[in-house]
């Protein structure tokens, strides 16, 4: 049977993701780095990451470097980003074209960022009948100069009369964060209730134009676009709106005989439902056709009640199709008390949930917490390089270097279990050979985790363990929620590193 899954559902789920962090039984995530060593193919042609079990419940675990705790302020709701480019096309919105369609549509957007960070929608794109299209755009929308920030915008100058829908101006904070080239972050009204069961006045514009949308035009209609221009027009034809809201009313002018626009004088309230006639005025005139184009209907609601609004600004994640949620996440330098190592590179991003601390079924909640396992050495002879694999004979345990900080060596991948008690005696072995590296004549290393396009010799280097230092999260715990594989990030003690991520839904 024919089904869509609708804009509204993806929305909401990208929305529900957000709210999980800061509900009562909340969620917790954690941002996670790992992959220290090259890609197979590398580290131009990072490996596609898949979430087959042997990733995503085990190996990618295996070389965890550390995580961070995600909060709500770390997320925004996003959406991709259209400059507004003078002599573009841009769609008007239109009631009837699915918002999966409109949304898809990024040839002609209907919405657009001004140079001043302005959004707004495009209500009218100076289409005159269905054939025409949209005509070009020459003129940069903006709300300077306007005393009222709710009323509709047109541009100033612009021959092909576009309107425009003010919705809100991001601020430098969220620009700073949130902006991207490729996305720019939705900016919606503070929906918690104060006293008065209403939503708090922040000063915001974007308030202003929530609280407009709120309380009037509901159900109004801002265009009604000539379908088909018919022909015998010599007088202005009557305009009549009916339907299930009430005062809408329209005038047309006509030219060459036809019907070559309709200009709406009243928009009405309360429609759901409407129908455009045009009765000739004892010319002849026949065939002109117009729809009228209603506003979008949302669900607000707060404690005195439930309403059901239908204008443009409501809810601007679902009128914009607010599917994406950008994830940004500093990691300064060595500011988190040395817990993610800086003496290496990671290849591995990735977002954690519900982990749980090692040895115990109780849900990590701090802010970093570190994934190697530390070795504390002593009667070191020579140096243990960065992506050797070090390997203890008595226990047949090894693992990949990760740092190493004055005495203590910091390992992911590690397989068996290094012991500090009776013969604690370890050696770098070099990276491995893609058959494997024969330690022994009874044990063969694997290379770990896969073969490195580039060898690192053995060092040679020995040590003994007097301490261990197990990961701080239960290895395999939670679950790991998103995967991304880039080129290396280069760690340092005085940098600060930003990493941005587009969550999909």
């Amino acid at each position: 049977m024919p089904a869509t899954v609708t804009e509204k559902f993806h929305v909401h789920n990208a929305d529900q993701f957000i709210e999980s962090l800061s509900e009562t039984a909340n969620d917790t995530y954690y941002l996670f780095i790992g992959r220290p060593v090259p890609w197979s193919g590398g580290d131009g042609s990072p490996s596609t990451p898949n979430d087959a079990a042997a990733n995503t419940m085990f190996d990618y675990w295996k070389d965890m470097i550390a995580v961070q705790r995600i909060t709500s302020s770390d997320l925004s709701p996003v959406i991709p980003r259209y400059t507004w480019t003078e002599n573009a096309k841009y769609n008007m919105y239109d009631h009837r074209i699915p918002q999966t369609t409109a949304i898809a549509n990024t040839s002609y957007p209907f919405y657009v960022v001004t140079s001043n960070f302005d959004v707004f929608k495009c209500l009218y794109n100076g289409r005159t009948n269905a054939a025409s299209g949209a005509a070009n755009s020459t003129v940069e929308p903006t709300i300077s100069g306007q005393a009222d920030v709710t009323a509709l915008t047109t541009a100033a100058g612009d021959p092909a009369n576009y309107v425009w829908k003010y919705l809100y101006t991001i601020t430098t904070a969220d620009a700073l964060k949130y902006v991207t080239t490729t996305y720019v972050p939705v900016q919606s009204v503070d929906y918690t209730l104060n006293a008065n069961g209403d939503v708090n006045d922040d000063g915001t514009n974007k308030y202003d134009v929530f609280d407009a949308a709120r309380t009037s035009g509901n159900g109004a209609i801002y265009r009604v676009v000539v379908e088909a221009p018919g022909s015998g027009y010599t007088n202005p034809p009557t305009v009549t709106i009916s339907g299930d809201g009430s005062s809408a009313a329209a005038t047309a002018t006509v030219g060459s005989g036809q019907v070559t626009g309709i200009n709406v004088t009243a928009n009405g309230t309360g429609y759901t439902t409407a129908t455009v006639t045009i009765t000739a005025n004892g010319d002849g005139g026949t065939g002109a056709t117009a729809t009228a184009i209603i506003t979008p209907r949302h669900v607000f609601s707060n404690n005195t009640g439930t309403y059901y609004v239908s204008n443009h600004g409501i809810n601007l994640k679902e009128e914009l199709g607010a599917k994406y949620v950008m994830l940004y996440a500093e990691l300064a330098g060595s500011d988190d008390g040395g817990l993610i190592p800086t003496g290496n590179d990671y290849r591995r991003i990735g977002i954690l949930r519900n982990p749980l601390l090692y040895g115990t079924n109780t849900r990590a909640s701090v802010n970093v917490l570190s994934m190697t396992t530390d070795l504390t050495l002593t009667s070191t002879t020579g140096t243990i390089t960065k992506d050797e694999i070090v390997w203890q004979p008595s226990t047949n345990a090894y693992g990949v270097v990760v740092e190493q900080e004055g005495s203590v060596l910091k390992l992911v991948g590690v397989v068996g279990a290094f012991s500090n008690t009776g013969n604690t005696y370890i050696l770098g072995i070099g990276n491995g050979e893609a058959g494997g590296q024969t330690a022994n004549a009874t044990i063969t290393i694997p290379a770990t985790p896969e073969a490195f396009t580039s060898t690192v010799a053995n060092s040679g280097a020995t040590a003994y363990v007097t301490d261990i230092a197990l990961p701080d999260l239960q290895p395999y715990s939670g679950d790991i929620l998103y995967v991304d594989h880039r080129a290396p990030i280069t760690r340092a003690n005085d940098q600060t590193e930003v990493i941005r991520t587009i969550l999909t839904f």
